[in-house]
């Protein structure tokens, strides 16, 4: 009768003695000896190289212990020593030595272990290759100061200067093919103090150049010069990323050859030496049309729009772009022709847009219209005209470049001059003095007939970035504008402009003759 409640109480007590040996049993943990000394697992700078005033950081990773006392960089304690793992920030002025030490106590002594890491920290610089072969690509460098407000770096060339790339990072580099000795200088913006490192890249005798665009189907021309003493000089062409064919070896070191690209190619010209090979690169790029003209216009002035365009197009036609929508201006064209076109808008971008069997391809060109710029005629005629459409003038404070078109009657072109060029010698910005006769019977018209202005407008060539190619073209146009400036022209009087290199003469240079055609500043005069 009494059994039952005697075995419960037994299973009462295994159960309390079970829980009390629960509670008694802990989860692992890891073992700490407190005698046992520290080990630094891991001490290092993140970056390690770096330039000057740029931040790294030190980090470190501990054994665990629960010996230790104190850790330090360099004699100054860490803040937190209880973490086996940190970092710290710091900011170096020049290559130096980190220390870490870490401080321990084992039985009644106290002893210490140490890593050291190197940061190194460059001075600000600014470097590349130093010689080149023409037509070789070179690359320069360049970290500075990252309290730099504006990085921007310059081309020099024979004294001549032209900025080439501005609002730079600071760090960063570029890649460049100059086809002279050529110095870059780069300029560093620091509390409103320029500091200039410069760095020349000298070119090997010889070039590789050519065609640099062509249209579809139709024949690209290589030409090159190489120095003597090659084991081989090879050409090759890059079929893809990963891919190239040779197409000749054994050239000679001065030669050309015709090439028919089906798609934008770039050539190698590989010269094989004693102990080294230099790789010299020519991209041909393939266009299904040529679609150019003038980027400005004033008043009531037309633009005229210019086109060559590949074999085998079914339909050729020019859009323009207005209120978001394209309206056909001009359809069923011939391969190869011009327009006169109305700029209306402010900017006037017109398409040039070609159908073909199994593709259709579209190129844009762009207008911009300059509202007022030259008042010509009788003067108190165009006074009262200036008046009556609401222009107000004041000598060369009116509008950009001075004077403005009558919005009635556009200026006429002086038929016994018509347009006439002044054409300027490689990344030349002088001048020749057998052009200043041309300039001087310019000079003496305007003398004589004191409502005529003049237009300048400075064209490039084909080689180099497009905005290399409209500041050299502006400088060439101040030129021209200066030398009849410094001969009694009014400044108001001048118009100039930079095309660049959007309206050559030659699409395609293939040789210097064409080359010096191209870079040219046109001369018109107007009454």
């Amino acid at each position: 009768m009494h059994f039952k409640p005697i075995k419960d109480k037994f299973l009462l007590l295994i159960i309390v003695i079970a829980l009390l040996g629960c509670k008694r049993e802990q989860l692992p943990q890891v073992k700490i000896i407190e005698n046992t000394p520290p080990e630094i697992v891991k001490f290092e700078a993140v970056p390690q190289k770096l330039v000057q005033g740029q931040q790294s950081f030190l980090q470190w990773e501990l054994t665990p212990s629960a010996s230790i006392k104190k850790i330090e960089i360099n004699g100054k304690a860490v803040l937190d020593t209880n973490k086996i793992k940190g970092s710290q920030k710091i900011i170096a002025d020049k290559s130096q030595d980190y220390e870490l030490s870490v401080y321990y106590q084992q039985n009644e002594k106290v002893g210490v272990i140490r890593k050291k890491v190197n940061v190194v920290v460059e001075n600000p610089f600014f470097r590349g290759e130093d010689t080149i072969s023409i037509g070789g690509n070179a690359h320069i460098e360049w970290s500075v100061n990252p309290d730099a407000t504006d990085v921007f770096i310059k081309e020099i060339i024979e004294d001549n200067e032209h900025l080439v790339w501005d609002k730079l990072p600071k760090t960063g580099n570029y890649r460049v093919n100059p086809v002279k000795n050529t110095r870059y200088e780069l300029n560093v913006v620091v509390n409103e103090e320029t500091i200039k490192y410069n760095h020349e890249i000298k070119v090997g005798h010889g070039f590789f150049t050519g065609t640099r665009t062509v249209l579809r189907g139709e024949e690209a021309v290589l030409i090159w010069q190489v120095f003597p003493n090659l084991k081989d000089v090879l050409l090759e062409e890059k079929e893809n990323s990963y891919t190239t064919i040779v197409l000749q070896t054994n050239l000679k070191i001065q030669g050309n050859l015709k090439v028919r690209p089906k798609e934008s190619t770039d050539y190698i010209l590989a010269l094989v030496g004693e102990h080294a090979q230099t790789r010299c690169k020519h991209r041909v790029e393939v266009v299904d049309a040529f679609f150019t003209g003038q980027t400005k216009v004033y008043g009531n002035e037309k633009a005229t729009l210019t086109w060559r365009v590949a074999e085998g197009a079914k339909r050729i036609y020019i859009t323009q772009e207005k209120n978001g929508e394209k309206i056909i201006i001009k359809d069923n064209l011939t391969p190869e022709g011009f327009l006169q076109v109305n700029a209306d808008e402010e900017i006037n971008k017109f398409n040039i847009n070609i159908e073909f069997a199994y593709r259709e391809s579209n190129y844009s060109h762009t207008v911009l219209k300059k509202a007022g710029k030259v008042l010509v005629g009788n003067n108190k005629q165009t006074e009262d005209k200036k008046k009556s459409v609401g222009y107000h003038l004041k000598g060369a404070e009116s509008i950009e470049h001075s004077y403005m078109y009558d919005v009635e009657n556009e200026p006429t072109l002086v038929s016994e001059f018509g347009n006439f060029a002044i054409n300027f010698d490689f990344y030349s910005e002088k001048i020749q003095d057998s052009y200043h006769q041309d300039l001087d019977k310019v000079i003496e018209y305007m003398n004589k007939h004191t409502s005529s202005v003049v237009k300048i407008v400075g064209h490039s060539d084909l080689k180099g970035s497009s905005k290399g190619c409209l500041l050299i073209s502006q400088k060439r146009a101040e030129l021209a504008k200066k030398y009849l400036m410094s001969k009694g022209i009014p400044e108001h009087r001048l118009i100039t402009e930079n095309a660049g290199r959007t309206n050559p003469t030659y699409f395609q240079e293939l040789n210097e003759e064409q080359a010096r055609a191209n870079r040219r500043v046109e001369i018109s005069l107007f009454e």
